[in-house]
């Protein structure tokens, strides 16, 4: 069961990477992609609507489109990402995910 539950985290963890790479996206600082995806599969849906049931979600290109992140806030466009979170960089030592150091 627990190799069940390992594999599907992977699964979902190489979905949402797949995503942030293709779009160029950044992520939300404060957990890792891994831990987003944990989450993901433990509730069954998006974690922030539970009428969104898969993440990302069909909506989320659109919302960062319009708003510079999805309506979670785990992937925002490079340029929100600064506006938001840039300041961590220099005054907190977040363990950030690779591509969030770029």
């Amino acid at each position: 069961m627990l190799k069940l539950e390992e594999e599907k985290i992977e699964k979902q963890y190489q979905k949402m990477l797949k995503f942030v790479r293709k779009h160029n996206l950044k992520t939300h600082p404060l957990k890792t992609l891994r831990e987003w995806a944990e989450i993901v599969v433990k509730k069954g849906h998006c974690p922030c609507d539970p009428s969104r049931p898969v993440c990302p979600c069909p909506q989320a290109l659109e919302e960062i489109r319009k708003n510079g992140k999805c309506f979670c806030g785990k992937f925002f466009t490079k340029e929100k990402w600064e506006e938001i979170w840039g300041w961590t960089k220099n005054n907190v030592n977040f363990e950030l995910e690779e591509w969030n150091k770029k």
